[in-house]
């Protein structure tokens, strides 16, 4: 069974736009996500997801320099990018990346991740009405 944490993150955000993008000591944010998830001891695979607008390249780009996989999907449709990256890079079981520490990363990818068919989750159906 192949386990993988999502790391979903687009550039227009409404709350605070470009937040990913926003650096702390010479990092960018994302890249202290991406550096906190790869402590996983149980994942076999990391993927930013993210939209396939222009403004979500640097993002790409991001996670190619940080030696991760990327997909590109739909920008409003968060669980249509799961889906389509579960499909890409066969991944039967994920997580995505909001967590408090490692430990909870482990524990949920051995637990509670969502399995790759996300049409049995309501909130997947009521998006795809």
């Amino acid at each position: 069974m192949k386990k993988a944490i999502f790391i979903t993150v687009r550039s227009n955000s409404t709350r605070l736009p470009n937040k990913a993008y926003r650096k702390i000591k010479n990092q960018y944010t994302i890249e202290y996500v991406i550096d906190q998830v790869k402590k996983s001891s149980l994942s076999d695979l990391i993927v930013l997801c993210t939209t396939e607008l222009p403004a979500d390249d640097k993002l790409c780009e991001i996670a190619i320099n940080n030696n991760i996989k990327f997909f590109r999907g739909n920008e409003v449709d968060k669980l249509e990018r799961w889906n389509g990256a579960c499909d890409k890079y066969d991944v039967d079981f994920c997580i995505d990346s909001i967590r408090k520490n490692i430990k909870d990363y482990n524990k949920d990818l051995e637990t509670s991740g969502v399995h790759k068919d996300l049409s049995q989750f309501p909130i997947y159906e009521k998006a795809n009405r």
